[in-house]
């Protein structure tokens, strides 16, 4: 007889409401069939047909077939007795072969019956054990099979369902892009978050996707009202209008003629430098999301515009030395090459030329766009909801964007920022105070002037190199210390898996009518 294994018996009842009361029963009696196999093969062995008699009747009266065995039990031989006629030899192979073959008959319609009705089986069983012996046994078997049927009829149910939704969900639309979001930003271990997610219809799907990007949105915002951007709003999405964008451009150009003549590389200064082309490229865009007040351009134009300050002071800050001459009374100018290389791989310009590969990918503008234009058609407080009156399609990719792109961006500078706490003046002032210098030095070489003149010249010129050192030697020091930070903080955020019900309040509607067989 076939019989399931433990595994097999738990897995029958696996996803029905009251699998627990089932299995529990089924547990408590799997030592007892497994005592009944044992017996049922006993008892097969000690009453094999071979080395036994079977007798049958037929019109002549009784009928004996007796078995001639060795040692080990194999047949040698066999004879039929016909009562008064003489014995006849019969051949045990054929004897064997036919029994053999009715046997096989049997097992495989016993392993069906366990396959296509597991439950009533079990009960047949469990009914046996019972109550024993013959019309006792029947009944026990009954019984058993009766209950057991309830038990089929309901795993039967469960499985139309299942099949009906697996066929659902195969008809259902998941882009790519929907399918990245959803492994990377939730927790596919928690099965009503799987199924969900498997089972929303497109235009659920962008619900969902919206009130994932408002939430990753919120706690990078929570973050904003404590950072100082000091005159950048000012500008109101045109960098070129910030009251102090000629000293940040010719600090720039200065830098760029110091590694230059270093010789070193300039890959940094021109990633900054790349940046800030990049924002007065796509300036009509920035200016449109301030004049619609459209809150989630506006953060990202600040935060950039920010690192692309906070990144130019660092790289001054860093990497700028002054060495009194010691034949002049001049300062010169040099630059740490140490100090050149480890500033490469700080966030900040680390995110600077993420923001720059994201650019020239196209992927900033048209997520901008996406949030600029909607918003205009449909007030949202941070343009995220306008995804809702979109193409599926298209709001999905527009999510993507900000997800992937945009949001992880502002994060880290946002976090980098809030730990620095360092006002934008700070910044503006080390680069006000390397020009200062380095004009000094050009002032100080002009043929017209006498040795007390120029003496004046380098007294100021060093009065302004040791401001500097100091206001550097702060910079260097919050910027360190707020990385480390910033961090920390980010590699508790990108662990973070959601469930789908950290995301949304309710169900939506097409996830509502399967969430029951979940």
């Amino acid at each position: 007889m076939a019989i399931f294994c433990d595994l097999e018996l738990e897995g029958i009842l696996n996803e029905a409401e009251d699998e627990r009361k089932y299995k529990d029963k089924v547990k408590d009696n799997i030592q007892d069939i497994k005592d009944t196999v044992k017996k049922a093969k006993d008892n097969v062995k000690s009453n094999s047909w071979i080395g036994k008699k079977m007798s049958s009747k037929n019109e002549s009266g009784m009928q004996t077939i007796t078995f001639k065995e060795d040692a080990d039990g194999n047949v040698l031989e066999s004879s039929l007795d016909k009562g008064t006629k003489k014995s006849e030899k019969i051949d045990p192979e054929k004897i064997t072969r036919d029994i053999t073959n009715t046997t096989a008959v049997k097992i495989e319609k016993e392993k069906q019956d366990w396959s296509n009705e597991p439950g009533a089986k079990t009960g047949e069983m469990l009914g046996n054990i019972a109550t024993g012996g013959n019309f006792i046994n029947d009944i026990g078997k009954k019984a058993g099979r009766s209950i057991g049927s309830k038990v089929d009829d309901f795993i039967h149910k469960k499985n139309r369902e299942r099949r009906k939704l697996k066929e659902d969900s195969e008809v259902i639309y998941r882009s790519p892009e929907y399918n990245r979001i959803i492994d990377e930003f939730f927790d596919f271990t928690d099965r009503e978050t799987r199924k969900v997610l498997l089972a929303v219809n497109e235009a659920d799907q962008n619900k969902i996707l919206v009130s994932l990007t408002s939430k990753l949105y919120d706690n990078v915002v929570d973050k904003v009202d404590d950072i100082d951007f000091g005159e950048i709003e000012m500008s109101k999405g045109d960098i070129e209008k910030l009251p102090n964008f000629e000293t940040l451009h010719e600090c720039l150009n200065n830098m760029a003629r110091l590694l230059i003549e270093f010789k070193q590389d300039t890959h940094p200064v021109d990633q900054i430098a790349e940046c800030i082309s990049n924002m007065i490229e796509t300036k009509d865009m920035w200016k449109k999301a301030y004049a619609l007040n459209v809150e989630l351009p506006m953060i990202t134009y600040n935060t950039i515009v920010l690192a692309i300050i906070e990144a130019t002071s660092y790289m001054v800050s860093m990497c700028v030395e002054f060495v009194k001459s010691p034949s002049e009374d001049t300062m010169k100018i040099m630059i740490d090459k140490s100090a050149l290389t480890k500033s490469k791989s700080h966030m900040i310009l680390k995110n600077i030329e993420s923001f720059n590969s994201a650019f020239r990918k196209d992927q900033v503008q048209k997520a901008m766009w996406h949030v600029i234009d909607e918003s205009s058609k449909k007030k949202n407080f941070v343009g995220l909801g306008i995804y809702t009156g979109l193409g599926v399609g298209a709001a999905v990719v527009g999510i993507a964007g900000l997800l992937f792109c945009i949001i992880p961006l502002i994060r880290e500078l946002i976090f980098l920022f809030y730990y620095t706490r360092v006002r934008v003046s700070d910044f503006f002032e080390v680069q006000a105070d390397l020009l200062q210098v380095s004009s000094y030095n050009v002032e100080n070489n002009r043929l017209d002037l006498t040795k007390e003149e120029r003496k004046k010249i380098a007294a100021k010129q060093m009065k302004t190199a040791d401001k500097f050192r100091n206001a550097s030697r702060f910079i260097a020091i919050k910027t360190a210390e707020a990385e480390n930070k910033a961090v920390k903080e980010i590699k508790k955020e990108d662990n973070k898996k959601y469930k789908v019900g950290d995301v949304v309040d309710e169900l939506p509607d097409s996830a509502a009518s399967s969430s029951a067989l979940f």
